[in-house]
């Protein structure tokens, strides 16, 4: 027995929004049960990129700041996005493997094209990579800075706050 693809005139399904009622589903043209066409897709994206073209300008008017701030929005598109989802993925310390999955790309094409990596991931990096250095140097500065007893006694002593690593956040 077939299953009807609509229910019955008399019955009426509970929809999820209060515009899909018995007008069949439809939303300002959309009809929910048919794919988006590319040419759809792109007249969105060029309303997307007019709403925030209004909020951006809305916000520099008042004063503050707009996360699109600095983005030409007239390249929004589907290669944008997927380069924001990589950068979102890789700062919360997703693997490459698993980007890639996701995305659908290769590790090696990610890092290469899609990652940009956001200014906190990248201090974050730094601060891993030279923490040990700085240190170093921060101690022999401050052994330097004290009379020749005192910077001895600094030496032998082994739990020194100068000496101990520097702890980095967990990464998020």
């Amino acid at each position: 027995m077939a299953v009807p693809k609509r229910p019955p005139a008399a019955v009426t399904p509970p929809f999820p929004f209060p515009w899909e009622g018995a007008g069949g589903g439809a939303y300002k043209g959309r009809d929910w049960g048919r794919p988006v066409t590319v040419r759809g897709y792109r007249s969105k994206l060029a309303e997307a990129a007019m709403v925030l073209q209004r909020e951006r300008a809305t916000n520099k008017h008042r004063g503050a700041s707009h996360p699109f701030d600095g983005f030409p929005l007239d390249r929004l598109g589907t290669h944008s996005f997927k380069r924001s989802a990589v950068s979102l993925m890789k700062d919360t310390c997703t693997s490459t493997a698993l980007c890639g999955a996701i995305a659908g790309t290769t590790a090696k094409t990610l890092d290469r094209v899609y990652d940009m990596p956001t200014l906190k991931r990248q201090q974050a990096l730094v601060a891993r990579a030279f923490g040990p250095v700085a240190s170093s140097l921060q101690r022999e500065e401050e052994e330097a800075a004290l009379p020749p007893r005192a910077a001895k006694r600094a030496k032998k002593k082994p739990g020194s706050p100068a000496s101990a690593p520097l702890l980095l956040p967990p990464p998020r």
